[in-house]
């Protein structure tokens, strides 16, 4: 079975090292992710948010699939699967003009 991260990514034989940091004060958190051997994987860059340097921001939403919809209808393009993770369900896209973002639905902080 692959791993979440392979999932959510929709790239194979993919590894990371992940660390969230909780403001006490806010609901934000800011997510480090630094992935493993992307350049042995990877060595012409690919449309996904894995490299040094690249960023994603993530959106909660209470209905993860009228969203993708939604983003979907106005270009949007998803990058894996719905991933099941601890706090809830989540899937990448990429924006027509290039960035990336993530949707998460379910989120126990909310």
């Amino acid at each position: 079975m692959s791993s979440q991260i392979e999932q959510i990514t929709g790239i194979a034989d993919l590894t990371c090292d992940l660390a969230q940091l909780h403001a006490p004060y806010s609901n934000h958190v800011l997510e480090l992710i630094h992935f493993h051997r992307v350049d042995d994987l990877y060595p012409q860059e690919i449309p996904a948010p894995i490299y040094p340097g690249m960023a994603h921001v993530a959106f909660f939403v209470d209905d993860l699939v009228s969203y993708m919809k939604k983003v979907e209808s106005h270009g949007a393009k998803r990058l894996g699967r719905v991933t099941k993770f601890e706090d809830g369900n989540s899937v990448y896209y990429q924006e027509p003009a290039g960035s990336f973002f993530e949707m998460e639905e379910n989120h126990p902080n909310l």
